[in-house]
């Protein structure tokens, strides 16, 4: 999950419901515990150049990395 939602483009929620074969309740579940372990989920760009803002249809990408995600030696 971690790794789709750190590509440039982000992930849509439909993109991480596909990889975890989970439901999309637990899917925006995990987002929230990720929040909650510290990263930073925003909600960026349109998934492609041909979306509207009104299909409804967005990327979300991790902003910044949870301490306990860093290289050893980076986290202070």
């Amino acid at each position: 999950m971690l790794d789709l939602l750190r590509r440039d483009a982000g992930a849509t929620l439909t993109e991480l419901i596909t990889a975890t074969a989970w439901l999309p309740h637990s899917t925006r579940a995990a987002l929230t515990g990720l929040r909650k372990k510290g990263h930073a989920i925003e909600r960026c760009c349109q998934s492609n150049a041909n979306s509207s803002p009104l299909d409804g249809v967005r990327s979300m990408r991790a902003a910044s990395l949870a301490r306990e995600d860093l290289p050893l030696g980076q986290g202070g």
